[in-house]
C-alpha cells in the first residue's frame, strides 16, 4: 500500500510503532537495526587522575594483606593462602587501564605467589623436621614461620605506603612470574 507522504525511497521514522522503517517509494519494508549504544565513558579509559592511580597501586599491596588477616581470623589461617586474588583481580581490571597501577599490581601478585610457595615449602619441612626430631625441631620452626608472617605484613605495608606516595617498592625474595 502506498502512502502519498513518503516519496523517495530510504528510512522514514515509523509512524505506528516508532523507530526506523524502509520505504522502497511504494511499500514499507524492514525495521532499521537498532543504532548500537556508546560505550560507558569510564570503559577502556585510563583513570582520570593521579591520585586514583595511586589509590589503585597502594590497594594491590595493601588489599591482599587485609585478605590475608581477615581469612586468618575468620578460618584460622586456611584462607589466607588466597591473599593473592585481590592483586590478581587489580592487575586484570584496573590494570589494564593504567601502567603504573599493573606495575604495582604486578610486584605485589608475585610477592604473594612467592610467599605462598615459600611457605608451602616451609610447611613441608616443618612436618619432616617434626617427625623426624619427635617435635623438638619445632622449637626452631615455628619462629621462623613467625618470621616470615611478619617479614609478609611489615613489607607489604611498606610497599602500600610507597605505593600512596607515588613511588614504587621492589619486594625483597620476589619470584617474578608475571611481569
Amino acid at each position: 500500500m502506498t502512502d502519498p507522504s513518503y516519496g523517495a525511497p530510504g528510512w522514514y521514522p515509523d509512524p505506528v510503532n516508532g523507530g526506523q522503517r524502509w520505504w522502497d517509494g511504494t511499500s514499507w519494508g524492514p525495521y532499521a537495526p537498532p543504532t548500537p549504544r556508546p560505550a560507558p565513558a569510564h570503559a577502556g579509559s585510563p583513570p582520570t587522575t593521579a591520585s586514583e592511580e595511586r589509590n589503585w597501586a597502594m590497594w594491590s599491596h595493601l588489599g591482599p594483606l587485609l585478605v590475608g588477616v581477615a581469612a586468618m581470623l575468620m578460618t584460622a589461617g586456611a584462607l589466607s593462602i588466597f591473599a593473592f586474588v585481590f592483586p590478581l583481580v587489580v592487575l586484570n581490571t584496573v590494570g589494564n587501564r593504567s601502567a603504573q597501577v599493573r606495575a604495582h599490581a604486578a610486584e605485589s601478585l608475585n610477592f604473594q605467589l612467592s610467599m605462598l610457595l615459600y611457605s608451602v615449602t616451609l610447611m613441608i619441612v616443618l612436618v619432616v623436621v617434626a617427625l623426624t626430631t619427635f617435635g623438638v625441631g619445632l622449637l626452631v620452626m615455628i619462629p621462623a614461620l613467625i618470621g616470615i608472617a611478619v617479614f609478609w605484613v611489615v613489607v607489604m605495608i611498606i610497599a602500600s605506603v610507597q605505593a600512596s606516595n607515588g613511588g614504587f617498592f621492589r619486594y625483597p625474595l620476589n619470584i617474578r612470574f608475571v611481569r
